[in-house]
């Protein structure tokens, strides 16, 4: 078998959640090697593309199966034995509010994703660039702005010391 026959063997294998030893008998290599070839970056990427697409082809067969299952819900609403349509219901309203809940949700997380993008451009535009661990530091007390030395006006450490505590959930 040829090394691109054994690297894509190796990735199907590894998608599909196969133990190392599998991994390395089906694609004809000892585990040696496939741990190693495991650290590829090439290979890497291929395992990450390759998990994307097959969540991508079963998002898009929920998708199918969902307008169905809504279609058919639809039926049983509607269904003439009062039973059924009792049983329909609560599902939809139960399903039907959780979607809600979820697009609601979607929608808010991207505003925020996009206000911390805008956020990000406005500093690189100032020149600004963010630190990691600036809250902890603020925090513990180890920041440039102390109170008095004009840098941000008096208190303005306690202050962001203050914001910091909230942020990380104390």
């Amino acid at each position: 078998m040829t090394e691109a026959g054994n690297r894509g063997v190796l990735v199907a294998a590894v998608v599909a959640g196969r133990p190392l030893h599998e991994v390395a008998a089906l694609a004809d290599l000892s585990v040696s090697s496939v741990q190693r070839r495991l650290k590829d970056p090439e290979v890497i990427a291929e395992v990450k593309q390759e998990r994307s697409r097959q969540r991508q082809e079963t998002l898009a067969q929920f998708s199918q199966l969902r307008t169905a299952c809504v279609k058919r819900l639809g039926e049983l609403v509607n269904d003439a034995d009062p039973s059924i349509a009792l049983r329909a219901i609560p599902l939809i309203l139960t399903t039907s509010g959780r979607l809600d809940l979820a697009f609601d949700v979607e929608q808010r997380l991207a505003a925020l994703e996009e206000e911390f993008d805008d956020e990000d451009i406005d500093d690189a535009e100032d020149g600004l660039e963010p630190w990691e661990g600036a809250a902890e530091d603020v925090a513990a007390g180890d920041s440039a702005v102390e109170p008095g030395n004009g840098a941000a006006g008096e208190g303005a450490a306690e202050d962001v010391a203050a914001e910091a505590g909230g942020w990380c959930g104390e």
